[in-house]
């Protein structure tokens, strides 16, 4: 008798509690679903703009990309924000970047796919926003590390301070195994096209004609072209 009382007493926590609804009934194995590439990013990512935040006193930030062809806004805590003197990108990779960034009054003067830097101490106090935009060809070893270099006013004296950046994007792609279940894997752009048959986009074949002349090889720009081929 206790025992029918137990399992009286459980089905009736089942029944109100909604355990035993249709919606329950009919939908099984909900994790079952592949999820791969579904589209839905959150995380301070609007469209293509993707903000982070960090201080003066960072020596190298580490970001995983959601994205490709991704425009980084970075807001970056500095003392004295009005006596900045420059801000400058370099990198030391196929690239071979080293850009005077420019400052503007607000981002709206730039476009997504510019870099420049800007600061509104009447909206945040000791803040710079700096926008860089980051195409997909620049990750196409899935890293890119440039370093900005900065130098501002305090007491009189210039100080000067770098930031070291390692961006990285990885090609996900899934594939199953032997009981068909998803299994993730992530690489560069070759091994991404090896697994899913897939070539580079337009956009991509696109930069490669508008890097700059004087700074990016011929044999460079074969390479990238190659890739995928």
């Amino acid at each position: 008798m206790m025992y029918k009382n137990i399992i009286f007493t459980i089905l009736t926590i089942f029944v109100f509690t909604g355990c035993f609804s249709e919606k329950n009934l009919v939908i099984f194995d909900e994790l079952g679903d592949d999820v791969a590439n579904q589209g839905k990013i959150i995380n301070n990512l609007s469209g293509s703009i993707l903000t982070v935040y960090t201080s003066s006193d960072t020596e190298s930030m580490s970001m995983v990309l959601p994205k490709d062809d991704l425009t980084i806004r970075i807001k970056i805590k500095i003392p004295n924000v009005e006596d900045i003197l420059y801000m400058n990108i370099v990198s030391t990779d196929d690239f071979k970047i080293n850009k005077l960034l420019r400052r503007v009054s607000t981002l709206n003067e730039l476009s997504t796919n510019q870099d420049g830097w800007t600061f509104e101490p009447s909206v945040e106090k000791d803040v710079v926003i700096l926008q860089l935009y980051l195409p997909s060809i620049y990750l196409y070893t899935t890293q890119f590390r440039p370093t900005l270099n900065f130098s501002y006013k305090r007491s009189a004296r210039s100080l000067q301070e770098s930031i070291k950046f390692n961006f990285i994007k990885q090609s996900y792609y899934a594939t199953h195994n032997e009981d068909g279940y998803e299994v993730p894997k992530y690489g560069n752009l070759d091994e991404y096209c090896a697994e899913t048959d897939n070539v580079v986009s337009e956009t991509f074949l696109n930069q490669i004609e508008l890097l700059n002349k004087n700074r990016i090889s011929d044999d460079t720009k074969d390479k990238l072209r190659g890739i995928c081929q």
